[in-house]
């Protein structure tokens, strides 16, 4: 790259959107005349008097919605001809000024001392009081309220959806401005907030292990995705389990908006988000290995994942008991 840089005579850098832009530090490090955006990240570099801003117009990425910048052709225009006609020194002294800039900024020991100071002044840290585990109750399912406007309504999707009490400014900043400038309607926007909210419900890559009760005892998996009606009908099977495994934590496998269904229950122990691998006996038991997760109970797997009784229901396939009844052992 600082061949291409040491043959350039000036330096222009798109973008629609960006975290920092290396192109734009880098050609400001290689002493380059320079334009830019003012859009995202390029608003830093625009802080240094000898870059020259290039217009946008902001525009709208499908799906998302996430605003994008469109830079505007005659600006980059006008500054590829400033920069053509202008005397070499001063395309020079305006490079050599950007480069003095760009290092007071970016230098990696200016970057490194932010760091530091930032470091020094924040507290010790209390280990014992460091939670690592994502405990926000993600809902997809939620139904927001539209009577709701500007900044009550974004926090109503954060809220609701997310469960983030606290959004962070600029997240809010930035539906504010989409809803205030009439640039996605309420229902829109509310979409968008589902659609994340039904990614990050998504099962992560956990061990299930870390999710198990530690205790001595073995585990058994009651395993029920769905429905609600299913769930509910599946607790009149819970004290069989209890008195059949009564040294077994009993782990509820099903979706977590179902766990209301089962807390409260005294047979119990234990819930788990569903994950289609506890669907596979053979994984729960542990075949063909020394050791399995537990015992493994899944009442609806002939209503839910494997249908059997749509068909073939004629009574004459049923088989029927042939005995003889002994009457002399009836009593009266």
């Amino acid at each position: 790259m600082k061949l291409i840089y040491s043959i350039s005579d000036c330096s222009l850098s798109l973008y629609t959107s960006g975290g920092f832009e290396y192109h734009v530090a880098e050609s400001m490090l290689n002493g380059l005349p320079t334009a830019t955006i003012g859009y995202s990240c390029g608003s830093t570099y625009l802080d240094c008097p000898e870059i020259t801003e290039i217009g946008y117009t902001e525009t709208t990425e499908t799906q998302t919605g996430f605003t994008k910048a469109e830079c505007r052709i005659q600006d980059c225009v006008k500054f590829v001809h400033k920069m053509a006609n202008m005397p070499e020194s001063k395309r020079r002294e305006i490079g050599r000024k950007s480069r003095e800039w760009a290092l007071s900024k970016f230098d990696s020991k200016v970057v490194a001392k932010q760091w530091m100071d930032i470091f020094d002044s924040l507290p010790e840290v209390k280990w014992e009081d460091v939670k690592f585990e994502d405990n926000r109750s993600i809902n997809p399912d939620f139904q927001p309220d539209l009577s709701l406007n500007g900044q009550d309504f974004i926090k109503h999707l954060y809220s609701g959806f997310l469960d983030a009490q606290h959004p962070d400014e600029q997240g809010m900043q930035h539906w504010l401005t989409r809803l205030e400038q009439n640039q996605e309607p309420k229902d829109k926007i509310a979409q968008i907030f589902q659609q994340i909210a039904a990614k990050d419900a998504q099962p992560k890559n956990v061990d299930i292990k870390d999710l198990l009760l530690k205790n001595d005892k073995e585990n058994l998996f009651f395993v029920i995705k769905e429905h609600l009606e299913d769930c509910i009908l599946s607790l009149n099977l819970l004290e069989s389990c209890r008195k059949s495994y009564p040294n077994h934590n009993i782990n509820i496998v099903t979706e977590p908006k179902f766990f209301d269904v089962f807390k409260g229950c005294q047979y119990v122990d234990n819930m788990l988000p569903y994950n289609p691998i506890l669907e596979q006996e053979m994984y729960v038991i542990g075949a063909g290995q020394e050791k399995g997760l537990g015992v493994f109970v899944m009442p609806a797997v002939s209503t839910q994942k494997h249908l059997n009784y749509l068909s073939n229901n004629n009574a004459e396939l049923i088989p029927r008991p042939e005995f003889e009844t002994d009457w002399s052992l009836q009593t009266k």
